[in-house]
């Protein structure tokens, strides 16, 4: 049987400036997508995140909304590629994987850089 799932990371990251539910005002979000999961926005003002239009849990523990702050200013540094350009590299790894049955894994070879 030829066949079997491919699990990893974070499919696409984006950077957003939404309406935030929580402050009720325009805030910076760092966004990810997973397959299974959708969507997921961390606020980089109150540290809240957001799924499926519902918020998510926030932890019992002390010093949380400052560590997903951090976390979403990380991520939010960490997208550098603009969508457009993410969306067509993830299109051509995918390409050269259907087609050889391979990963392309340096960006030369359309793999993700």
């Amino acid at each position: 049987m030829n066949g079997g799932a491919i699990c990893g990371g974070y499919d696409f990251t984006a950077r957003r400036v939404l309406l935030c539910p929580t402050e009720g005002r325009r805030r910076r979000f760092y966004c990810w997508y997973a397959h299974w999961y959708g969507w997921t926005y961390e606020c980089l003002g109150c540290g809240d995140r957001w799924m499926d239009g519902e918020r998510g849990e926030r932890p019992f523990a002390r010093g949380w909304r400052a560590q997903s702050i951090a976390r979403a200013k990380a991520g939010w540094d960490r997208v550098t590629v603009p969508a457009q350009a993410r969306r067509a590299t993830f299109a051509a790894m995918m390409r050269t994987y259907l087609t050889t049955g391979r990963y392309s894994v340096t960006p030369e070879e359309g793999g993700m850089p």
